[in-house]
């Protein structure tokens, strides 16, 4: 009996710890389902925040190519350069990494794009990597736009000018036509620096400044200018009142990268579209025809051989950006069939700097063009000969005997080299 009795409880034991076992297991299993399931909701969480924060960045990248445009690119919004519409101008763009994976896209719109208080609204889009789906976050910014003014003169220099013998500077309106000594000339060919330092403006003989002079704050005319015999200075030398900002030229983006560029055949060629080059080349008797609203974004070298030629089309509003250097030889011929130097917009970019005593931007003898010329850690230097009919801002300005800056004063009228932008609101909606 007493062996029976051992034999139930030993059985009873055995059940209820196999009934506890179940328990437990079926426990561990609902935790570690809840658990997994947690992981995986917390997962997503954070892939949809990060995927939320890249759609910002995304949006924002509009944002700044609106702005660039406004700023630096003259508000056209052109089509060459992914543009579309004119009020409201609007542009999508798909953003990769450098492995090639696509971060998504953005939409960016502007309204009233030439008025004094552009609207962008920028819609940034990041995928998912296993999913047609996308995050999407809209930034929306307005803008107070001034026109600017830096085309004033017709040279300005952060540090110094040298004019050698009979180097010159005048003025005329290109509104009234071209360029002509008896029937569009006029006497504003001013320049000036900001430097202060002794003899930083050096006048070789029979110099003819048709306008002003005007040196660095607290600078004393009679010891920044040097002159030499038979100086004509038509205007009143004085010292500025404040300094003058030259604005830094950022590198475009948003560019079709289309390579090296190199013509040697002597032949005729037409460029229509935008795009940025690792070099651009232009050899001799070979010539170039660029047309419509076109950007070209050079990072390496720009150079033009003798006797080559450039020609901006009648109706085109071009603009070339160069970070490397700029070359032309003699009889290199950049011919502006508008004759509006603000159809023609010369930039060196802020990675544009001179080789050793080599300026960054040098045009040989006999060159002349309708253009305007902005290089602000660049000497531009002018050989004999050399007309350039605009204006020109740049660290340092040299120009070889027999050369001329003809300012032309539609420029300073109508603010054509590039506007001010600052953000008046801002807001995610």
């Amino acid at each position: 009996m007493k062996k029976i009795c051992c034999r139930a409880r030993i059985k009873n034991e055995q059940g209820s710890v196999l009934v506890l076992s179940t328990l437990m297991a079926a426990l561990f299993v609902t935790f570690s389902t809840g658990y997994l399931n947690l992981l995986t909701v917390e997962a997503k969480n954070t892939d949809k925040t990060h995927r939320s924060n890249v759609a910002l960045h995304l949006a924002e990248s509009g944002v700044e190519e609106a702005i660039w445009e406004i700023k630096y690119n003259g508000g056209t919004f052109a089509s060459g350069d992914g543009w579309s519409g004119s009020n409201p101008a609007a542009k999508t763009a798909s953003l990769t990494t450098t492995s090639g994976e696509n971060l998504g896209s953005y939409t960016v719109t502007v309204t009233d794009p030439s008025g004094t208080t552009p609207v962008i609204e920028s819609v940034g889009s990041a995928l998912y990597q296993t999913s047609t789906f996308a995050e999407s976050r809209t930034v929306k910014v307005t803008l107070d736009v001034e026109a600017s003014d830096a085309y004033t003169r017709a040279a300005f220099a952060e540090d110094s000018i040298e004019m050698d013998s009979n180097a010159c500077t005048d003025s005329f309106d290109s509104r009234d036509g071209p360029y002509d000594l008896n029937t569009n000339r006029s006497i504003d060919g001013d320049v000036g620096i900001n430097s202060m330092e002794d003899d930083h403006i050096e006048l070789g003989s029979n110099v003819t400044v048709a306008g002003d002079i005007q040196v660095g704050v607290g600078g004393d005319p009679d010891d920044v200018i040097e002159t030499d015999s038979n100086v004509d200075i038509t205007g009143t030398q004085t010292a500025l009142t404040s300094a003058e900002t030259i604005e830094p030229v950022p590198a475009p983006t948003g560019l079709t990268n289309r390579g090296s560029l190199s013509y040697n055949d002597n032949d005729n060629h037409t460029i229509s579209l935008s795009g940025q080059y690792t070099n651009f080349a232009i050899d001799g008797n070979s010539s170039v025809t660029i047309s419509g609203d076109t950007t070209i974004y050079v990072t390496g070298a720009f150079t033009m051989d003798s006797n080559s030629d450039l020609y901006i089309a009648s109706g085109a509003n071009v603009k070339i950006y160069v970070g490397g250097s700029i070359l032309l030889d003699s009889n290199a011929t950049i011919n502006n069939l508008t004759q509006d130097p603000s159809k023609l917009q010369i930039y060196g970019t802020d990675d544009l700097v001179d080789d050793g005593s080599d300026p960054g931007i040098r045009f040989n003898s006999n060159t002349d063009i309708y253009a305007t010329i902005h290089a602000k850690n660049s000497t531009i230097s002018l050989d004999s000969n050399a007309e350039i009919f605009g204006a020109v801002i740049a660290d340092k300005i040299s120009l070889d005997s027999n050369t001329c800056i003809h300012y032309d004063v539609a420029l300073g009228a109508s603010g054509s080299s590039g506007s001010t932008a600052t953000v008046a609101g801002w807001q995610e909606k």
